[in-house]
């Protein structure tokens, strides 16, 4: 019998802590746990049926008309490339980057294929509410004889990136015509040309006619997925997401009409909504409840078969416990992240959806270098940065540069970590190679957040070669570069990271110091330190505050030293005095340092006296 008083655990840590089943297949998804007592929906599973019998009647009816031309077409069929060419000569006056070019690429010689794509996207425009940009049909399509070279989704890829290369088009949307999720997801092709962008008002209005919600679950799954807040300064509007996570929750019967499938894809995208809105509120309870629906999500399309399905539901669980992790501070949401991670992985095919794949390693790799200083041993830090090297193979320079660069500076955090917890010269050394890489490509005009965040940890790197006996070459680079970061921050907009920095910046500018006989750069060490009191207040960051009134008073007792000034060694010892209000009680240990650099600046103070007697 169950302990009355013992905590019931969220349905989504009975989920994890589950065994997998012995009895699962090779390469299929396990499920852990089962959720509900569902009762058996045969009217659902044979709509379910009917409806895969209509999908395999149109992928069996597309084949047949493969083979048809295969038979019948001339052999000397002008190739995809060669009437592109031909094409974007003639065309070369009306194309523009504010086009989007339409290529299904299969032989469409009538247009209908095109035509029925076009449709489909006017109709997607109305329906989420968004505006498309010019669209312009290509005459050339990819052949049955070519079907070899071009087949399969990575190929049909690399035949749309010529299209774009060509035609210096903002993008091209691409494919064969079926079901109208299909067509829908062709719309995230374009999304994907756009940086992520969507031409809209800004606004996100959906149906609720449960004839039309398995159309609006995946135009709102588009809609969420163009976007990531973790990684983003742009955010989705906040009322947006309400309305999605309101115009989804259904009732019971509206819910009925969906198969079993459709209703768990419709839980996902609530559950994306609600990581959404916990990021962006930083509201912990979200994201808790968007744990549960990504984890109820994953069985359900384990259960049916819908592996895709469920390794994207995995990678979000897995971003909503390290996120839920990061913002409590727990570890073992962390620990639970990197398992949902690498199933998401297991499902993943770096041939054939590589950017699925990567997006996953660097997730997993983001979990693990969280987890990995806070474990004695190096092994979750060194898989940290295999993944991130791993993931660079699709995010190349040329191909994706701000990913690349991203990808630069959580390697060069990860060799930072490794640096600092075994005092690893070479390991610091990595950092600041892979922070200049990164550097190279976020710049202020191109990334302004990721140039300042750059900088700073740059700098935290050069502060440690400087410990490890770089000496005065790495304080000079240590200084410039918190200098660098300071002219791009807004006091105004971000007080905290501004009046950290301007501490940071202090700390470099007293080590210099310390080593170049300068008043000129003591003095700019001590206006540093009380720029960041001018935010910092005993009341409301209290350790800082009393940090940076130790390091106030140190900077001000050195000053006073070489300027032989009695004055400013007793604002040093006011300033130490303010540190102990703090630290006395809450840090002996820390206390105990203050109170010797006191100490000192007592003795200094009655040696002046003395000498001005």
């Amino acid at each position: 019998m169950e302990d009355a008083n013992e905590p019931i655990k969220p349905i989504w840590q009975t989920y994890l802590a589950a065994p997998a089943s012995e009895n699962s297949e090779p390469g299929r998804p396990t499920t852990q746990s089962s959720y509900r007592q569902r009762a058996k929906l045969g009217r659902a599973i044979s709509r379910r049926r009917i409806g895969l019998a209509i999908s395999l009647g149109l992928v069996s009816g597309a084949l047949l008309t493969i083979l048809v031309q295969v038979i019948w077409q001339s052999p000397k069929q002008e190739s995809f490339s060669a009437c592109l060419e031909k094409w974007q000569f003639s065309k070369n006056d009306t194309a523009s980057k504010n086009t989007v070019f339409i290529a299904p690429l299969l032989n469409d010689s009538s247009g209908a294929a095109t035509s029925q794509l076009q449709d489909s996207l006017n109709a997607f425009e109305r329906k989420a509410g968004v505006t498309l940009l010019e669209f312009q049909s290509v005459p050339c399509f990819i052949s049955a004889d070519e079907l070899s070279v071009f087949g399969g989704a990575n190929e049909a890829e690399k035949a749309a990136k010529h299209l774009a290369d060509v035609t210096g088009a903002t993008a091209v949307i691409w494919g064969g015509v079926l079901e109208r999720q299909q067509q829908l997801e062709l719309f995230a092709t374009y999304t994907k040309g756009l940086g992520g962008q969507l031409h809209s008002s800004d606004q996100f209005m959906i149906s609720a006619e449960p004839s039309d919600m398995f159309g609006e679950i995946v135009a709102a799954s588009i809609w969420l997925s163009t976007q990531n807040p973790a990684h983003s300064r742009e955010q989705k509007s906040t009322d947006d997401l309400r309305n999605v996570l309101d115009m989804l929750s259904l009732d019971e019967i509206v819910a009925a009409e969906l198969f079993e499938q459709q209703d768990a894809q419709r839980q996902h995208v609530i559950a994306q909504a609600q990581f959404q809105l916990g990021v962006q509120e930083r509201d912990a309870s979200l994201l808790e409840k968007a744990v549960e629906g990504f984890a109820i999500a994953a069985e359900t399309f384990s259960n049916g078969g819908f592996y895709e399905n469920w390794a994207e539901a995995q990678n979000n669980l897995g971003l909503s416990l390290l996120s839920f992790g990061r913002m409590q501070s727990s570890l073992p949401e962390i620990d639970m992240a990197i398992s949902s991670f690498e199933r998401a992985l297991t499902q993943s095919n770096r041939v054939r959806a590589p950017l699925k794949w990567a997006a996953a390693t660097v997730n997993l790799a983001d979990a693990l270098s969280v987890l990995g200083p806070q474990e004695p041993n190096d092994e979750k830090l060194s898989k940290a940065v295999d993944a991130y090297r791993s993931a660079l193979h699709v995010y190349t320079l040329e191909r994706a540069p701000l990913e690349w660069a991203s990808l630069q500076h959580s390697l060069g955090a990860v060799f930072k970590a490794i640096g600092q917890k075994h005092r690893d010269f070479d390991a610091i050394k990595q950092s600041v190679d892979a922070f200049g890489l990164a550097l190279q490509i976020r710049t202020p005009e191109i990334s302004q957040a990721g140039f300042i965040a750059s900088q700073i940890n740059l700098g935290e790197s050069f502060e440690v070669l400087a410990e490890l006996g770089a000496g005065e070459t790495a304080m000079i680079s240590a200084t410039e570069a918190y200098r660098a970061a300071l002219s791009q921050l807004d006091r105004q907009t971000r007080p905290i990271e501004w009046a950290t920095l301007q501490h940071s910046f202090g700390r470099s500018l007293l080590a210099l110091a310390n080593v170049r006989p300068s008043l000129e750069i003591l003095k700019k060490a001590s206006q540093a330190f009380m720029e960041s009191l001018t935010v910092f207040s005993k009341d409301d960051v209290p350790a800082m505050w009393g940090v940076a009134q130790n390091n106030l008073g140190n900077s001000l007792q050195e000053l006073g030293k070489r300027n032989r000034d009695m004055a400013t060694v007793q604002a040093a010892i006011k300033a130490y005095e303010g540190s102990l209000e703090v630290f006395s009680d809450t840090s002996p240990s820390y206390a105990k340092s203050v109170v010797q650099n006191l100490s000192y600046a007592h003795a200094l103070l009655q040696s002046l006296n003395k000498a001005n007697q």
